[in-house]
């Protein structure tokens, strides 16, 4: 089909009428399109609740004689080894830093021993001799009507 010149440019204006142009060819100035609605921020989320670093907590069973010692578990500090000596109440980290075994209180010696690798560490948790090269973390305690009072010292 052939087109003849006037139905060429009519054609071409209808076109230009329906898209927009200008007599100028210039487009004329669309619409913008509707923002996108920004993007949702995420909720928020509350801050985790901060570890507590202070407990008061019944004498455990087996601490009460000297030279007692008993494993407990505190909540944000996991397992502790309590015991009583002459100078009264300590706590320490219940695992060896070196492979995870338990420690224990050595009332002979007044050191806590590692019973998986023999790792000796002193009473704030500093290590006094290997395999292990990290330090338990230590505790504070002072005894109050019947009670204990368990503050984290260390790590």
């Amino acid at each position: 089909m052939t087109l003849t010149r006037r139905e060429f440019v009519g054609g071409l204006a209808s076109a230009c009428l329906l898209c927009g142009c200008r007599s100028g060819g210039s487009p004329l100035p669309a619409t913008p399109p509707a923002a996108d609605p920004p993007p949702a921020e995420p909720p928020a989320t509350p801050d985790p609740a901060p570890s507590p670093s202070a407990w008061t907590i019944d004498i455990p069973d087996g601490c009460h004689a000297l030279d007692g010692q008993a494993k407990i578990s505190l909540e944000g500090a996991g397992d502790i080894l309590v015991w009583r000596d002459r100078a009264g109440y300590h706590a320490i980290e219940a695992t060896c830093t070196h492979r995870g075994g338990e420690v224990f209180y050595d009332p002979e010696a007044r050191l806590i021993w590692c019973s998986s690798h023999g790792s000796k560490f002193f009473f704030d948790g500093s290590v006094a001799c290997g395999p292990a090269t990290e330090p338990l973390a230590a505790f504070r305690v002072t005894e109050s009507g019947g009670r204990l009072e368990v503050t984290r010292t260390s790590r």
